[in-house]
């Protein structure tokens, strides 16, 4: 169990720690060299279907802060939360 206030990268942190959720995979694709764009591609198993949420921003820290605050409140599900 985790605090509620455990969010962002702390939160991610936890779930690799705990090994929750399954499969838990984190890929970042270039996908214009010009106008720098990244892509991340965040996935992982729940109840043996696999979820993926994508995020595109310039640069891969927004990309993957922006993939952790819509999923937040499913990662602390699956976690579990005091």
């Amino acid at each position: 169990m985790i605090s509620e206030r455990c969010k962002g990268h702390n939160l991610l942190n936890h779930c690799k720690q705990v090994n929750k959720p399954i499969n838990l995979t984190i890929e970042y694709n270039m996908l214009n060299e010009k106008i720098i764009e990244w892509e991340c591609v965040l996935s992982y198993d729940n109840n043996g279907e696999t979820v993926i949420n994508k995020s595109r921003s310039s640069s891969k820290v927004c990309a993957l802060n922006d993939i952790l605050n819509k999923i937040e409140y499913d990662l602390k599900g699956i976690v579990g939360c005091k």
